[in-house]
């Protein structure tokens, strides 16, 4: 029974070669000599080698393909699939066996389908439509809606990818497959396809491609959650919330076995814990938890549902199985691996998940949510797992069990935070020893550093100096939460003050009161503008109180028209929940009949991406930026927000140099997984996740320089990092890029902990976190600006461009206005 998504690959790999390899006898006896040949020729497969250093491509080869490479990708099935054409469903011409064998060996060779069964890649192949295309006819065209990926079967094709040059496609690939970039990324064809003799192709709709494609889980989350919520213990059920479930149950396995299957054979080590979610399945000889099972059976429809609750609950039982599970009918079995219940739920302070571990996060759950300032925030369950994960675990263990041990000193400076005693005392000394205080374990001390931000002047405090003298009374165990971590969470401005704002909007900022001053950039359908918040009876050049903002003018019709409004105000809620100097701060929407508008932060320091050089940013750069990038993912992570989009034209700098992540166009909020197909090719490989590594992405993915034959090299795991950096930096970007997921870097419960911990971070002295936080440390550069209005750093085309604000637009009907609710009520 397979225990991993790898294993479920391998099998998979291994079964379409055996097939492969006995179809092809019984095939190539009914053929010529020469047309045999002439096929296995075609299908010889080439071994993946390493290029030697003659053979690799400079990363400067992939600079006249980068305005393809940086482009945005949207792929998402549902919403093609008004145009999509069906015919491929049901093919008008039968296919013979050597045509489907052929189609069959291409589609399991696929660099993107190898997870597919071999019941899958068969109905894949059947919904093909073989079609037959004449000399010189044409196949599809430059800039055409892509409907359709052909696989060329008999006959030649030539392309041309402009408007002049005919290029013959070259065999550099066993089969040649066309218009598979644009399919794939939803595009249009980027060349137009001819034939150049008669020719017979298959084809196959965008959409049907890409339901294989997508990782299709048997059993919906609801089904998931529900049949995980029946099997849980009833000692267990409390103490595991609802975002923490869903995460549980993404990272189940799907086993569907055959009547008479043996699932667990004698001896086997149980180490997941299984449900049936379908089907049934009946034990023999089974000792599990110390009871007797012989003849039970398990299934929906039997008073058990799963069992090996103990194999992830308690290390010590994941010996060898006692016993046997045989299938008694066909079924589906969900499976949890015991690492990944401990990556969901474990820390870094403990190595087993246990049901104390887990009882002791809820009872510190319950406490931190019944802190008065805390609970009348009323924070949610992803802010709550947050600030817990941010908690600092201290241990205080003298020699001798009685003797003392001073945590801080009366007078010291040290960082305002809250201490949650877990385990012994701590003696709290005031008013130079005279007041003696205890807090025993179960209580906290000093939750009024929680308050601080909320001053008439709007500081922050960072450091304060200590009233009191804390002292660890024999063994000790606390946990930290700064208040610095815990602004990184919740808004610390209005805590305890009886309400709840997740939002950054300042009610104060009225469309009246903006003054543009120039023009910052343009996009398909909008401008932003470098502008101030002035009062109306100041002259907006002088006033020495004037707040510069930069200000975003959008087209409703033409947003409309590109079927991006919903995305739209998606992209303004997410933004209104945020608060990082990391991340574009919003400050206020508006709306008027035709237009859209937002005032942002002002980052005049224009894009990080003209700052990097060809052979990439020094070391002690690179590893600045990616800090600061690292924090802006951290604080959307912790909100369940994914970006989605991160490359270096999205990251802006401010006027102290430090990066800000903007361009929230593909940000999602996603509590367990997703599977829509965004971002731009060049990074897709990092994940959505940065450790420096796409700075220097180009050489890690280093060839030829087109979009598909980087995702081929991507899938792969062709990398090139031999001549990156230090020993350190490669082995982060190896870490980054393990090929599993699950395993990869960063993915556990401590996610961005794992990265910012890693040698090629803590190796550097200069690297202060708290520092970074404050942007308190001299950035690599700062740019030289006259003043706040300086827009020096961006270069727009302003030579045909005409001002939105005064330009008319079509009526948007009323209903589509509705739409745009959340940027606000219409203004004049």
């Amino acid at each position: 029974m397979p225990s991993s998504s790898d294993d479920d690959d391998t099998s998979v790999s291994s079964s379409s070669s055996s097939s492969s390899s006995s179809s092809s006898s019984e095939i190539g006896s009914s053929l010529g000599a020469s047309q045999w040949n002439r096929f296995r020729s075609q299908r010889e497969v080439r071994p993946l080698r390493r290029p030697d250093s003659s053979e690799r491509i400079s990363s400067n080869n992939l600079q006249p393909h980068a305005h393809l490479l940086q482009k945005r990708l949207y792929v998402d099935p549902i919403l093609h699939a008004s145009s999509e054409i069906t015919e491929e469903e049901d093919p008008k011409e039968s296919k013979s066996e050597l045509e489907k064998f052929v189609l069959l060996d291409c589609l399991s060779n696929h660099f993107l389908l190898s997870h597919l069964s071999q019941h899958e890649l068969d109905h894949l192949c059947n919904s093909f439509q073989k079609i037959r295309v004449r000399d010189h006819e044409l196949i599809y065209s430059r800039g055409e809606e892509s409907k359709y990926l052909y696989i060329l079967y008999s006959g030649d094709v030539t392309h041309r990818s402009d408007g002049d040059h005919f290029t013959n496609f070259e065999g550099s690939e066993k089969y040649l497959v066309l218009g598979e970039f644009a399919v794939l990324t939803g595009s249009p064809y980027e060349e137009t396809a001819r034939a150049v003799s008669n020719c017979t192709l298959f084809r196959i709709g965008r959409t049907v491609f890409h339901r294989f494609l997508r990782p299709k889980p048997e059993i919906d989350t609801e089904r998931r959650v529900s049949l995980f919520k029946q099997a849980m213990p009833d000692d267990l059920t409390e103490h595991i919330d609802e975002l923490d479930l869903l995460k549980l149950v993404s990272s189940m396995k799907v086993h569907q076995f055959q009547e008479g299957e043996i699932l667990i054979h004698k001896e086997d080590t149980l180490d997941y814990l299984v449900i049936i979610a379908e089907g049934t399945v009946v034990s023999s000889e089974v000792s599990l938890g110390g009871r007797e099972y012989d003849g039970q059976s398990f299934g929906p429809n039997s008073s058990l549902l799963s069992f090996g609750w103990q194999s992830i609950l308690e290390g010590s039982v994941r010996a060898h199985f006692k016993g046997t599970m045989v299938a008694r009918s066909e079924g589906v079995a969900l499976l949890l691996p015991h690492s990944e219940f401990h990556r969901v739920l474990g820390s870094n302070d403990c190595t087993e998940v246990t049901l104390d571990h887990l009882a002791a996060r809820r009872l510190a759950r319950i406490e931190l949510q019944s802190i008065p300032m805390f609970q009348d925030s009323l924070l949610d369950d992803a802010q709550v797992n947050a600030l817990l994960d941010l908690m600092h675990h201290c241990e205080y263990s003298p020699a001798h069990e009685e003797e003392d041990t001073i945590i801080f000193k009366s007078g010291e400076k040290i960082e305002p935070a809250i201490y949650f005693v877990r385990e012994g005392s701590v003696i709290l000394e005031m008013n130079k020893g005279t007041d003696r205080k205890a807090i025993e374990a179960g209580d906290y001390f000093w939750e009024q550093n929680m308050l601080r931000d909320q001053n008439k002047d709007g500081k922050r405090h960072y450091l304060i100096r200590s009233p009191m003298t804390a002292i660890a009374h024999g063994r000790t165990v606390l946990d930290v939460l700064y208040l610095e971590e815990c602004r990184s969470v919740v808004d610390t401005t209005t805590l305890g003050l009886g309400r709840f704002e997740n939002n950054a909007i300042d009610p104060s900022i009225q469309l009246s009161s903006i003054d543009r001053h120039a023009l910052l950039g343009t996009g398909s359908f909008g401008q932003v503008w470098l502008a101030c918040i002035v009062d109306q009876t100041h002259d907006a050049t002088t006033d020495p109180s004037r707040r510069t903002v930069a200000f975003k003018v959008q087209a409703k019709h033409q947003i409309l028209e590109s079927g991006k409004a919903e995305r739209m105000v998606a992209e303004r809620n997410i933004l209104a929940s945020l608060n990082s100097p990391f991340l574009l701060r919003l400050y206020s929407s508006f709306q008027d009949e035709s237009r859209l508008y937002m005032v942002t932060s002002l980052l005049q320091g224009g894009e990080l991406e003209s700052l990097i050089p060809e052979d990439g940013l020094s070391e002690a750069a690179a590893k600045f930026y990616a800090a600061g990038i690292l924090e802006g993912i951290a604080y959307m992570h912790r909100r369940h927000l994914i970006h989605r989009d991160i490359k270096t034209t999205n990251v802006l700098l401010n006027e102290r140099g430090y990066p800000v992540i903007i361009d929230f166009g593909f940000a999602k909020y996603v509590p367990d997984k997703t599977y829509t197909f965004v971002g731009s090719p060049i990074y897709t490989g990092l994940g959505g996740v940065l450790g420096g590594g796409f700075f220097v992405v180009r050489k890690i993915f280093g060839g030829e320089g087109n979009e598909l034959a980087l995702f081929k090299r991507i899938c792969r795991g062709s990398l090139e990092i031999d001549g990156l950096m230090s020993m350190e930096f490669r082995l982060l970007i190896s870490a980054l890029l393990y090929p599993n997921p699950d395993k990869r870097i960063g993915s556990g419960r401590n996610g961005w902990k794992e990265l910012i911990n890693t040698v090629w971070f803590t190796k550097d002295s200069t690297l202060d976190l708290h520092k970074l936080r404050r942007q308190r440390i001299k950035a690599p550069w700062v740019p030289e600006l006259k003043n706040d209005l300086d827009a020096s750093s961006f270069h727009p085309d302003e030579s045909e461009i005409e001002d939105l604000m005064t330009k008319n637009f079509p009526p948007v009907e009323d209903e589509q206005q509705k739409i745009f609710a959340p940027f606000g009520a219409m203004v004049e």
